[in-house]
């Protein structure tokens, strides 16, 4: 019997009031995708999936890539994906509530490589057609899932904290990689790897004006060049991908309820309540 396609798997939703026991706002789980259980999925927070055994395609919205172990890739909230192999393929999820994403918000967002890894790379993976996500070598796999172990083996008061603490440490750990793998790129002067430079640049000065001119000199080329690549790549203008990022950013500052709509504005880059008003309901 032919194996289905992706779009003949069976769809499942999970969402965070039955992923997480005991309330953790973080929780690892190994779990085994066999040719049986290989179904697409979505949820309402984020994962953390690093390839530990196996081989086969990881399917994200209408594209798929060749998987290895070591790979790793970040999933956001209600993005359909899903492991497919002739042989049965082993990942380890790392579940992240929407609790924790927005308690260690600004936290997050000072580790170098965060916008990278959560962000950019899930984005560029749907459209783009070259590898650019994450790849642990087998030292490297072995330190985080140590780490993994460890955080995950704690019971009794101070659990949650203890926990938290160590998934920060992990997150850092995978960000600081991602880094170091985008910043090798970089240094070998490649058109795509400038570009997702200035995209990383965007994710962390969208609370600031930014211009095209200042774009064009992180990628070291011409403007009419630098937006040809950056439409190819990203699939939107500078001006589109700028604005989508800071409308993103409000959202979910929104949602969190913590700061007032001024703030918001203010953090996301928008020239008052009014402008943000406007751009977020549209």
């Amino acid at each position: 019997m032919p194996a289905r396609t992706s779009n003949e798997r069976e769809e499942r939703f999970f969402n965070e009031e039955h992923c997480f026991k005991y309330g953790d706002i973080c929780y690892v789980e190994n779990f085994l995708h066999t040719k049986e259980n290989a179904w697409v999925y979505y949820h309402d927070f984020y994962v953390i999936d690093i390839v530990t055994g196996g081989t086969g395609e990881h399917y994200i919205e209408g594209n798929s890539v060749q998987i290895a172990v070591g790979d790793v890739f970040v999933v956001p909230p209600y993005i359909k994906h899903g492991y497919f192999g002739e042989e049965n393929i082993e990942i380890c999820h790392i579940k992240l509530k929407n609790e924790f994403m927005a308690k260690y918000r600004d936290e997050l967002h000072q580790i170098e490589g965060f916008n990278t890894l959560f962000s950019i790379e899930p984005e560029l993976r749907k459209i783009y057609d070259k590898n650019v996500y994450l790849h642990l070598g087998a030292h490297a796999l072995g330190d985080i899932k140590k780490l993994l172990e460890k955080s995950n083996g704690k019971d009794g008061a101070g659990h949650f904290l203890y926990t938290a603490v160590s998934m920060l440490g992990i997150i850092e750990e995978l960000c600081i990689k991602m880094h170091d793998q985008m910043s090798k790129k970089h240094d070998s002067g490649a058109d795509d790897s400038r570009i997702i430079e200035a995209l990383e640049y965007i994710h962390s000065h969208y609370s600031e004006k930014i211009t095209i001119d200042t774009l064009v000199q992180i990628c070291k080329t011409s403007r009419p060049t630098f937006n040809r690549h950056f439409k190819r790549i990203v699939g939107k203008t500078p001006v589109r991908y700028i604005l989508d990022c800071r409308i993103n950013a409000a959202k979910a500052l929104l949602a969190a309820g913590n700061l007032s709509k001024t703030e918001i504005a203010y953090r996301c880059g928008f020239y008052d309540v009014s402008h943000m008003d406007k751009n977020v309901s549209e």
